[in-house]
């Protein structure tokens, strides 16, 4: 055997060993990190999610015809700074964007102290798109939802994991079994099954608008 057929050999070697071990590494997704709750990570992108998923309107109004009125980027009560309740926003309640953005940003602290509660009590950490999909679910249930069994059930399946398609397909299997359990499903199933499809791009870092998630999303799952 000649000297060239033995140094492409080797060469041959090497590049194999090099492919192999990259095939077998997991690439950390950009912008992805775990969140242990001992602190809020930044909210910019939950904010950014309300916003383009709720709209904006400025004066208070009965949208879902709850008789529940609701303002600026969704909001249904004027909170204090510290996320406590005032009161109920009341029929034709004018906000400015300013005075929303803020109870926006009072809404979602709150929430984002109790979710820290319930990782910090459970050991868990979760990764933050997750976090910030388990954020705006409150929208729909209120801060109790973060220590219902869906919510601790989600958390305990996607404790550790940056692996976004698994908590994203979690997600959307637990909350969407956690809204057929509900008796206004046949009402609100649809419009419910929109949010829940909303939140499992929110994981996945894809941005649709409300009026794209309609479209996707003809019938309730």
């Amino acid at each position: 055997m000649d000297f060239l057929t033995l140094f492409f050999g080797w060469m041959s070697g090497i590049v194999g060993v090099n492919l192999l071990s990259q095939a077998g590494t997991v690439q950390k997704p950009k912008n992805v990190f775990l969140c242990d709750g001992r602190s809020i990570p930044d909210l910019t992108p939950l904010y950014s999610f309300v916003k383009l998923y709720e709209g904006w309107h400025p004066y208070g109004q009965d949208i879902e015809g709850k008789g529940d009125y609701t303002t600026g980027y969704g909001s249904m009560k004027l909170l204090r700074p510290d996320g406590t309740t005032i009161r109920k926003v009341y029929k034709g309640e004018v906000w400015t964007k300013q005075q929303a953005e803020l109870q926006l940003k009072y809404y979602c602290e709150r929430a984002a102290r109790i979710l820290n509660n319930v990782l910090v009590s459970s050991g868990y950490s979760i990764n933050n798109k997750l976090y910030y999909a388990l954020l705006q679910t409150t929208y729909n249930f209120g801060f109790d939802y973060l220590n219902w069994t869906t919510c601790k059930t989600i958390i305990s399946l996607c404790r550790g994991t940056l692996d976004l398609n698994l908590c994203a397909e979690t997600y959307k299997l637990h909350q969407s079994n956690h809204y057929k359990r509900l008796k206004q499903y046949n009402v609100f199933g649809l419009g419910w099954s929109r949010r829940v499809l909303a939140s499992y791009y929110l994981i996945k870092g894809v941005e649709k608008t409300k009026k794209q998630i309609q479209l996707e999303l003809t019938k309730a799952y």
